[in-house]
């Protein structure tokens, strides 16, 4: 992962940061159950144009940069025509959920905001095709920079977070300028209606694809506001967001051995099998030192960082150690069909275990409240772990990957810290889970990359 990227996770981080300090319980909830609503929605209003925009203008007659201007140009035509749907489906849906009158206007801001940001992604993904990422860089550090001063300083000295939601809508309109502005010199947008067809169906898997994953990543919040109120959103969130760093380390992990599984699976067979083992080994240890971290050390932070305020967070810490874990385990087989081009089995083990996810929610959240949200995204990663082990088990071990995370996930409950980690560091010892090979692939793996 980019050092831009993870100076991103931290301005996000220090955002949430000062919202939950400024803010109480259910002003903060409000605002992220709002979101999480819209976000829910969002394919419909990006329609996974940024993905086929590279697709429609790689196939164009007259070279990519023509095909480029065709494609985007046709883009912000369908785009414009689809929005007023778009709203009206996100609007209704939202009535549907009865909110309050403080919730309705929530969502209608960000109804508006998500409108703004799609425009300003599709500009976006126009630099990074012609490989502006300097650029790219520069706008959205600025972009973050500004709103975090912006918040701080509404709710510092003037308390009011529906002036924020405000201001929130009006930088939107700030942000699709400034992609627009940086943007319209380096194109010359065209419409060709022959491509309106060919666009609508490449744009199809890219978008059923990005709404599962936001539908598994937001549904929850919806949910817990739905039954429970905006506050129990806010204290979900907390340990959620600060989680959310964790994704640095797979990540960084799933780039470095991107490029060297695409070019060993084009030239040896046998290698791939073997290279693909190696990097399960390294997910499933990555994963399970981040448990411990997450495990031991979550609350300490929760508290430094967010205040006393989010205490009753503290009850889910122990929990979202295991859905980090989960996520460290599915990575590696997702790697393996990504490189092999099998999106079908991506999106159906995403399907198959966002049903259960949704399904779980209505279940365990009426039952068991803000616990219930974690058990369900739990079941529902165990589901997508096996559905996706299933699908590679001619290269990926899953069995080898569950015998390297296992002690760690039993002993946690029941032991300190200072006695699990050189028990377990004594265990791999011992078993040899995880070899000096693995880290000899990892180390010529960075090397390459230099």
């Amino acid at each position: 992962m980019g050092a831009s990227n993870v100076f991103m996770l931290l301005i996000g981080l220090a955002t949430s940061v000062v919202m939950a300090r400024l803010l109480n319980p259910r002003e903060f909830g409000i605002l992220l159950a709002g979101e999480a609503f819209v976000t829910v929605f969002s394919s419909l209003f990006t329609l996974g144009f940024r993905n086929t925009m590279f697709s429609v203008a790689a196939k164009h007659e007259l070279g990519f940069k023509e095909g480029l201007n065709s494609a985007i140009g046709t883009g912000l035509l369908i785009k414009t025509l689809s929005l007023i749907p778009t709203v009206a489906i996100v609007y209704f849906a939202a009535l549907w959920m009865k909110p309050s009158a403080d919730e309705l206007y929530v969502i209608c801001s960000y109804i508006f905001i998500e409108s703004m940001s799609s425009f300003a992604k599709l500009f976006g993904a126009v630099r990074r095709a012609l490989g502006e990422f300097k650029l790219i860089s520069i706008v959205t550090s600025t972009n973050k920079i500004l709103r975090l001063i912006m918040i701080f300083v509404v709710l510092k000295y003037f308390g009011g977070w529906k002036l924020l939601v405000t201001l929130f809508a009006i930088f939107s309109i700030f942000k699709f300028l400034i992609s627009y502005i940086s943007t319209i010199s380096l194109f010359k947008p065209c419409i060709d209606t022959k491509q309106i067809i060919p666009i609508l169906k490449d744009s199809l898997g890219f978008g059923l694809f990005d709404t599962l994953d936001d539908a598994q990543a937001r549904f929850d919040r919806v949910i817990l506001n739905y039954f429970l109120g905006p506050a129990s959103v806010a204290f979900y969130s907390i340990p959620a967001r600060l989680n959310r760093l964790t994704k640095i380390l797979p990540q960084t992990i799933n780039q470095v051995f991107l490029p060297t599984l695409h070019q060993v699976y084009e030239n040896t067979e046998s290698r791939f099998l073997s290279l693909s083992q190696h990097i399960s080994r390294l997910f499933a240890l990555s994963g399970a030192l981040t448990f411990i971290a997450v495990y031991y050390f979550s609350a300490f932070f929760i508290i430094k960082l967010f205040g006393e305020q989010y205490r009753e967070s503290l009850v889910l810490v122990d929990l979202f150690a295991y859905a980090t874990l989960l996520l460290f385990l599915d990575k590696a087989p997702n790697l393996v069909l990504a490189v092999r081009a099998d999106h079908i089995k991506r999106i159906g083990s995403l399907l198959g275990s966002t049903t259960i996810f949704i399904a779980l929610c209505f279940v365990l959240i009426p039952a068991y409240g803000i616990a219930g949200a974690v058990c369900a995204s739990i079941i529902a990663s165990a589901a997508k772990v096996v559905f996706l082990g299933f699908f590679v088990h001619k290269e990926i071990s899953l069995l080898h990957s569950l015998f390297i995370v296992t002690p760690p996930m039993l002993a946690a409950p029941w032991v300190p810290v200072w006695v699990l980690v050189p028990a377990y560091s004594a265990y791999l010892y011992f078993t040899k889970l995880v070899g000096a090979e693995d880290f000899r692939l990892l180390r010529d793996s960075f090397r390459s990359r230099r």
